[in-house]
């Protein structure tokens, strides 16, 4: 096998641990609900659950509209001699991180606290759970030095017969 070869059998191993990884996550979730832990210690470090807030999206379209209408000045229009062109025009980055500042979430829609109004273009980027690792430097260590030293063997898990 090939240097080029064992590049190709690394990547789709890679490929099938991201798929163990899905399972092995459905089992710490089981022990999760089990135990009612938030977080495990283990000899290789951490594993946490983590929670991610829900975010505000927009539509561009719908951003380039508010701005303007609400932030002109912010808005940089496409001209020809003689009209706007419709697209491209650019809203700059501070009228998004302003709105976000602005709107709020309620339930599963957005919306202006000061008018009450619904914003249709945004939309609620739900909160989102996921397992954190946090690997002791002796175990990413440990893991590297084990896959070198044992690199011809792994990589002819995937050999084929021609």
């Amino acid at each position: 096998m090939n240097a080029a070869d064992q590049y190709m059998v690394v990547k789709a191993l890679i490929v099938g641990l991201g798929e163990a990884l899905v399972h092995v996550e459905k089992r710490v979730d089981q022990l999760r609900a089990e135990q009612s832990a938030k977080s495990f210690d283990t000899r290789f470090g951490g594993l946490v659950r983590t929670v991610t807030k829900a975010k505000i999206a927009f539509t561009s379209a719908g951003v380039l509209d508010y701005a303007r209408q609400h932030y002109p000045h912010e808005v940089t229009e496409a001209w020809t001699e003689t009209k706007i062109i419709d697209h491209p025009a650019t809203v700059h980055p501070s009228v998004e991180a302003t709105l976000r500042k602005r709107f709020k979430i309620q339930g599963d829609v957005v919306i202006d606290p000061e008018s009450g109004e619904v914003i249709d273009f945004a939309m609620v980027v739900p909160q989102k759970e996921h397992w954190t690792a946090n690997l002791t430097d002796d175990a990413k260590a440990s893991a590297a030095n084990a896959m070198l030293e044992r690199l011809d063997s792994v990589t002819e898990i995937l050999e084929l017969e021609s």
